[in-house]
């Protein structure tokens, strides 16, 4: 909907347009087609929704950062806690490649920070998703999975009245970082990881709506 300059401030759902909330993941899966576990970045160094994890802390897989962006010193974390720890679980302590594509965030980085065993080869510049691994439907999958199970889960609580009625009741019983999407609220920050993990552990179910 176009909103006139002048209308902004009175025009619902404009506050809402400038949220900045946001988190990034990253994807990756071997030649064989084995995914890593996703890691996701965002803004907070502890949520209170991570009470909500089976842990009842921060998830293993996440990491802050102020703007919940990449860059050289995430990349360094993710290939030591998410990419090698997942190499060694699956294969041992063998040599591995890891083909990135040109990010800032992912060059420049010394050789003696990385594990002795890993190794980057950067694709050229200026390629064509043709040729870019995650670009071939691997992240529009994971988005539509997302999408998927965020509408489906609001559709299971607003379209029955009970649901709905029980979703606030409980959602007023509980502190705000903690109220989330199944109390009929926004998303918070668990909530977005859990269903961004659902979709990555079912994204192949989910390429065939990825057009």
């Amino acid at each position: 909907m176009y909103v006139d300059t002048s209308q902004r401030k009175s025009i619902r759902g404009v506050k809402r347009m400038k949220d900045k909330a946001r988190i990034t993941a990253m994807v990756c899966t071997s030649a064989a087609g084995v995914k890593v576990p996703l890691a996701i970045i965002g803004k907070p160094k502890k949520s209170r929704s991570f009470r909500l994890s089976p842990g009842r802390g921060i998830p293993k897989n996440y990491k802050d950062q102020k703007n919940a962006w990449f860059d050289r010193g995430i990349t360094k974390w993710w290939v030591w806690n998410v990419l090698h720890k997942h190499v060694l679980e699956k294969h041992g302590d063998v040599p591995f490649i890891i083909i990135l594509d040109g990010c800032k965030a992912h060059e420049g980085i010394p050789s003696s920070e990385l594990p002795e065993k890993c190794h980057f080869i950067f694709l050229p510049p200026n390629l064509t998703s043709r040729h870019q691994p995650a670009d071939l439907g691997m992240i529009s999958t994971l988005k539509v999975g997302y999408k998927t199970i965020m509408l489906t889960t609001l559709l299971d609580i607003l379209d029955d009245p009970r649901h709905f009625e029980r979703a606030l009741r409980e959602g007023k019983q509980v502190t705000r970082g903690l109220r989330g999407i199944y109390h009929a609220s926004d998303p918070h920050l668990w909530d977005a990881i859990s269903m961004l993990t659902a979709a990555w552990g079912a994204a192949d179910e989910n390429a065939k709506y990825a057009t």
